[in-house]
């Protein structure tokens, strides 16, 4: 105003006072609608009047515009605060684009809208030569992105990452997976931009983008087939430079839907036809092999989407297994233990259908923490990792045979750790498992409790009676074709005794019903033989079976446990696979 020019800086009045005053202002306005009110108009004053071309105005205006948007302001002075940082953003100085990109990352979660119409000079900025003004405008850009803009969004970023340099690429990796897996809008969509990115900066991903990329193709069944045809192209049109994740995660699903990727199954329609066959796709794979610079990991994958492919391709199996013999005397300790292991399957004919069928919805996160919904029953995941140490990487209680020091699935398939139990008259699963090594001999029950030596001497009375034990509310985790499953609980010390009852309120009988049952590796499982395996018709003839689990992390994780139910009803043969996960509380 009419104040000395003596401490004018640039034809800006008294500037560093200008800012105590703003800042005063904005702690005075904070929380309090009518302050704020009183000062809407000395903001908006000093907003307009104030010349931005000096730097001593432009720290005048940053300090207006960080006021307004921390008091109690309208929309519309909001929005004057917004221009002028957007104005900043095409600003010479690099330090005014920093500041403006750092308030205006606060300001996008409050009012949206207007940072979007500053959204071309932010995407600029996440090409500019300084690498601090590329992560935040980068942060920036990302918080704009909705449901409405991501294609438009993904196009200019994925064609930024090409010409970006390598230190900032991880993080732009990072951001791109982040805001598909968030907002893609279709399938489709969502398997054409991780593809491309696989293509493009595969080596910047990081192993758990790549997987929630695979949980989404394994959990969304229409798009698979699709998707395993895009991954093959990708493999092979990028094969003498594909990165670590690429290869992964086109063997993995080059092995689990190898049927779909020649039968064409869920063809799009605007998806190019796939022409190619059972010995093109072998021979894929074993170039991916043949290549000196491949990864442990990568032969480990492709080892087993090899022996996947050779229950897929039965016509190839003689091809497969002799591929898969070649690495029997490999240097590599893993990579022998899985040809060994896998060259014995193929001598195994009846259960290797099984162990090499279709892997069931994958679980997301790191393997074993995934989201509980209210139903006792879900899609059940893989356990273990996708292809790594192990191919189950679970605790198996089926209803089989009795547990053996020499266990058969553990043989076969490395660490898995089994707990079979007898089965009822008619299941010869175990018998063949057992076979398989020779067997070991049945190991008696467990003893029952030791008797107590004071009681022993005293002649028996117990001292003070035991607490009530607690009890906790039935969970029916399955029911389906008028075929229920409905569990009991008790514990018993460190011990949690389910009482599984099976019942069939269908007309037609149900025969030939089997339920096995698999758990993490900290929990064990031992599962006691069914009282029968034929259910009546309308809910006569129950049949039940009890299974004990103990917690070694009992505290730490809770118990989960995956389900293999499989019965004949009307004819036909049915086969569930199901995961029960929120046991009650206090198991």
């Amino acid at each position: 105003g009419s104040g000395s020019a003596d401490h004018n800086v640039r034809g800006v009045p008294d500037p560093f006072l200008q800012v105590q005053i703003l800042h005063l202002l904005r702690l005075l306005g904070k929380g309090s609608p009518e302050i704020s009110d009183v000062m809407s108009d000395v903001l908006a004053q000093v907003a307009s009047n104030t010349d931005a071309s000096k730097n001593a105005g432009c720290a005048v205006l940053y300090e207006c515009a960080k006021t307004i948007i921390e008091i109690e302001s309208t929309g519309g002075l909001k929005v004057l605060a917004v221009n002028i940082l957007g104005k900043f953003l095409g600003h010479r100085d690099n330090n005014m684009k920093y500041v403006a990109l750092d308030t205006l990352i606060k300001v996008v979660t409050i009012d949206p809208k207007a940072v979007q119409r500053h959204k071309n000079v932010i995407v600029q900025c996440v090409q500019d030569a300084d690498i601090s003004i590329r992560m935040r405008a980068l942060e920036l850009a990302c918080a704009l992105v909705n449901e409405n803009n991501v294609e438009v969004f993904m196009e200019v970023l994925l064609q930024f990452m090409e010409d970006s340099e390598v230190a900032f690429k991880p993080k732009l990796v990072e951001k791109i997976c982040e805001l598909v897996e968030g907002f893609a809008q279709s399938p489709q969509w969502h398997v054409d931009t991780m593809v491309e990115l696989l293509e493009k900066g595969g080596a910047y991903m990081q192993d758990r983008s790549a997987r929630s990329f695979l949980v989404m193709i394994s959990s969304t069944e229409s798009i698979q087939g699709y998707a395993v045809r895009k991954l093959y192209r990708a493999l092979f049109d990028n094969l003498d430079q594909s990165s670590t994740n690429l290869l992964t995660v086109a063997l993995w699903c080059v092995g689990e839907f190898g049927g779909k990727l020649l039968s064409g199954e869920g063809q799009l329609a605007d998806e190019i036809p796939l022409k190619v066959t059972e010995s093109e796709v072998i021979s894929l794979v074993e170039q991916v092999m043949k290549q000196g610079s491949q990864s442990d990991e990568v032969m480990e994958y492709s080892l087993t989407s090899l022996v996947k492919l050779s229950e897929r391709f039965s016509s190839n199996e003689a091809r497969i297994q002799g591929t898969i013999s070649k690495y029997k005397k490999s240097s590599l300790l893993e990579l022998q233990q899985r040809a060994c292991e896998f060259d014995r399957l193929f001598k195994h004919g009846r259960i290797r259908s099984q162990l090499l069928e279709t892997m069931p919805s994958l679980l997301s996160g790191d393997g074993e923490e995934a989201s509980q919904g209210d139903a006792p029953a879900n899609p059940a995941p893989a356990g273990g990792d996708l292809l790594g140490d192990d191919i189950l990487g679970l605790d198996l209680g089926g209803g089989d045979a009795a547990p053996s020091p020499v266990d058969a699935l553990t043989d076969l398939l490395g660490e898995a750790a089994v707990s079979p139990t007898s089965a009822p008259s008619g299941q010869q699963g175990g018998a063949d498992l057992m076979d398989m090594l020779g067997g070991g001999g049945p190991v008696p029950a467990g003893a029952g409790q030791a008797s107590d030596p004071l009681s022993d001497l005293l002649g028996g009375g117990s001292g003070a009676s035991p607490p009530p034990s607690p009890t906790f509310p039935p969970a029916v985790v399955y029911d389906k074709n008028g075929v229920s499953i409905q569990f009991s609980f008790a514990k018993e010390s460190n011990q949690v005794i389910i009482t599984a009852a099976y019942q069939n309120s269908s007309p037609a009988p149900v025969t030939d019903f089997v339920l096995q049952a698999a758990v993490p590796k900290y929990l064990q499982l031992k599962m006691e033989p069914a009282t029968g395996n034929q259910l009546g018709p309308l809910g006569s003839g129950a049949v039940q079976q009890i299974m004990r689990v103990v917690n070694s992390l009992e505290g730490q994780k809770a118990i989960m446990m995956r389900l293999k139910i499989t019965y004949a009803c009307n004819g036909g043969q049915v086969s569930e696979m199901v995961e029960v996960k929120n046991f009650p509380q206090g198991l």
